[in-house]
């Protein structure tokens, strides 16, 4: 079970992570993805991450960090691999004894030396267009917090990439700049069941119109819905399901003005049994 420290430490190093991937989106994109397989390797307790993207029936590897760097430019099929899988299924998937998991793919977890591993799907809007890998060369190596800090971490990646388009489009345009920093990557949160907001980053407190973190943490996160039931029936959905990916969620700025958000979002544990929300939001 993790600890209230260890929850606060990878929180910070997400809030941390968002802020240089905002730094970074303006840039090239092989230095986006170098910076996110960087972070990603520590954040989720790995070995190495790699970042691949689809083209046609294949995965590149377009970043990697750790032990597998040699791999950036290789190609693989997506069938029968657990990458292949997480596209079709657009689901966060853990293997924990890779050499013995059938839907990896046997040959590359040999080549590769690869004891177990976490997989992401890199979302465009509804469609897959990747995935982000943590891995490790022992089996066992991932717990439930690792899995749950992927998935937001693909979350940040997969809107990264979107913005990064985007301002790739508009280069000449002062819009470029304009969008750069009105369109935050994305609000990162977490929150008790009942609602009391325990963390945000600054990304959070813009995309809602408030001053500052504190400001905003005085409210209940009821309090940010257009209508305010809206979060327990959210909360109902989500208490079945674990997590909840690419949620429509309507909300209201602090003046009060209606804007609809797409969020991603997970149950973690906590300290004494309980358990907390932990989830990105960025504006439709």
């Amino acid at each position: 079970m993790p600890t209230t420290a260890d929850l606060a430490a990878r929180f910070s190093a997400i809030i941390a992570l968002q802020q240089d991937v905002l730094a970074a989106a303006s840039g090239e994109e092989a230095e986006l993805l170098n910076l996110i397989v960087r972070k990603t390797a520590a954040i989720a307790s790995g070995g190495g991450a790699i970042v691949q993207l689809l083209y046609d029936q294949d995965l590149v590897f377009r970043a990697v960090s750790g032990p597998l760097e040699h791999f950036v430019g290789a190609h693989i099929a997506t069938e029968q691999s657990l990458s292949g899988i997480c596209i079709r299924d657009r689901e966060v998937l853990r293997s924990d004894d890779s050499a013995s998991d059938p839907r990896a793919d046997a040959e590359a977890v040999r080549d590769m030396e690869i004891g177990s591993m976490v997989v992401a799907p890199l979302l465009d809007h509804e469609r897959a267009i990747g995935v982000l890998t943590v891995y490790a060369k022992r089996s066992h190596a991932f717990e439930d917090l690792d899995v749950y800090v992927l998935r937001l971490i693909a979350g940040l990646t997969s809107s990264a990439l979107m913005l990064a388009r985007e301002l790739r489009e508009r280069r000449t345009s002062e819009e470029r700049y304009r969008m750069l920093f009105e369109k935050n990557v994305a609000g990162v949160f977490r929150t008790a069941l009942d609602g009391t907001i325990l963390d945000c980053n600054d990304a959070l407190v813009h995309e809602f119109g408030y001053a500052s973190r504190q400001e905003l943490m005085r409210l209940k996160a009821s309090d940010l819905y257009l209508v305010p039931s809206s979060r327990e029936h959210l909360l109902e959905s989500l208490l079945q399901q674990g997590s909840m990916t690419n949620v429509h969620v309507s909300l209201k700025r602090n003046d009060g003005s209606p804007f609809h958000g797409l969020m991603n979002i997970s149950i973690i544990p906590a300290e004494g049994g309980e358990v907390q929300l932990l989830g990105t939001l960025v504006e439709e």
